[in-house]
C-alpha cells in the first residue's frame, strides 16, 4: 500500500505544469533552431532572388488567446495565412511545408521593412500563451536592430 501512495504522489508530482521558465527556455531553443536554420537561410535566399524580404503569418492558436494588442490580433486571425499587403505569401509556400511544422509551440510572425538609408530587414516575432498570459520575443536581420528583444510579457491594451 506505501508503494502505491508513493507511485500515486510521483505520478501527481510529474503531472504539475511546467514552470514558466522551463516553457519559455524550451520555446526558445525551438525559436533559435527555427532562425538559423530555417527563417534566416531562407529570407536571405527570397532576398537575392527578388531584392525583398518574404513576410507570413503562421498559427495554430485561436485568436481569444492571441495578444491584446491589435495587431497582433489583426495580422494573426488563422493558421498559415497571406498578410493583407502581401497576398499568397504563406510561411508554407516561403519556408516549405516541412519546415514550418503545425507542432511549433508558439505563434509565429515575420514582417519586413525597408529603412530610407539603411535599406531592407525582417524580424520574426513568436507569442506563446501560459497560464492565461502571452509573452513574446523576437529576433531581427537588418539595421532596426531595435525590433529584437527577449521575452517580456504582453500587456492587454484591448479588453
Amino acid at each position: 500500500m506505501k508503494r502505491l501512495v508513493l507511485v500515486l504522489l510521483l505520478l501527481a508530482t510529474s503531472s504539475q505544469a511546467i514552470p514558466l521558465a522551463n516553457v519559455l527556455d524550451q520555446a526558445s531553443n525551438r525559436f533559435d533552431t527555427l532562425w538559423d536554420n530555417v527563417l534566416l537561410p531562407e529570407e536571405l535566399d527570397w532576398y537575392a532572388n527578388r531584392g525583398v524580404y518574404a513576410q507570413c503569418l503562421f498559427t495554430q492558436v485561436n485568436p481569444s488567446t492571441l495578444p491584446g494588442h491589435g495587431q497582433a490580433k489583426q495580422e494573426m486571425p488563422v493558421t498559415n495565412v497571406a498578410p493583407y499587403d502581401h497576398p499568397g505569401q504563406t510561411c508554407e509556400l516561403i519556408f516549405g511545408p516541412g519546415n514550418i511544422a503545425v507542432s511549433l509551440p508558439f505563434s509565429l510572425a515575420v514582417g519586413i521593412y525597408e529603412t530610407p538609408s539603411d535599406g531592407w530587414g525582417f524580424w520574426a516575432e513568436i507569442w506563446l500563451e501560459y497560464d492565461g498570459d502571452t509573452y513574446t520575443m523576437a529576433k531581427n536581420h537588418g539595421p532596426e536592430t531595435g525590433r529584437a528583444h527577449d521575452w517580456q510579457q504582453v500587456e492587454e491594451s484591448i479588453p
